[in-house]
């Protein structure tokens, strides 16, 4: 697409690349494709995003039968933290099976004003490793609104391996 803006003997061309996709990956996400899921406090959250390594360029999120493991790792150092199930800032836990999936930092930063916003988080992961992350944000009239974002694996490490 081209458009031209001609004002006061200016021209102005602004050009837009468009591309057409061959398949949309689908954003539903029912109950019976999750694979993995967790419902936590916000705070803790909060807590374990100033720890991670700015310089860290992938968040790994691993799901196991007892405990949900965030790792950043970095030429400085490796973060690890584990959210056991039976934690009392964990509200929800089902794990049907351990996996392992990496994600871009640099997108998971976009959530970022969302969380510090929020009381509650749930994250969903399907088998495919596709990501979902929920905010629950109670608003001054106490109504409570939704921020969702979703995002695609660089890879799955127990496949990788």
């Amino acid at each position: 697409m081209c458009l031209l803006i001609q004002e006061n003997g200016i021209l102005t061309e602004c050009t837009l690349s468009t591309y057409m996709i061959e398949s949309m990956m689908p954003f539903e996400m029912s109950d019976e494709e999750v694979a993995n899921r967790i419902i936590i406090d916000s705070k803790c959250l909060k807590e374990v995003w100033f720890d991670f390594d700015a310089a860290a360029t992938e968040l790994e999120i691993a799901f196991n039968s007892n405990s949900l493991r965030l790792s950043t790792v970095s030429s400085y150092a490796k973060i690890d933290y584990e959210f056991n199930n039976n934690i009392n800032v964990v509200y929800d836990f089902v794990s049907h099976k351990d996996q392992t999936n990496c994600y871009q930092m640099q997108l998971m930063k976009l959530s970022y004003k969302a969380l510090m916003q929020s009381s509650q988080v749930s994250i969903r992961v399907r088998e495919n490793g596709l990501l979902s992350i929920q905010f629950l944000i109670r608003l001054e009239d106490n109504q409570n609104a939704y921020a969702e974002f979703f995002c695609v694996a660089n890879y799955d490490t127990d496949s990788s391996q």
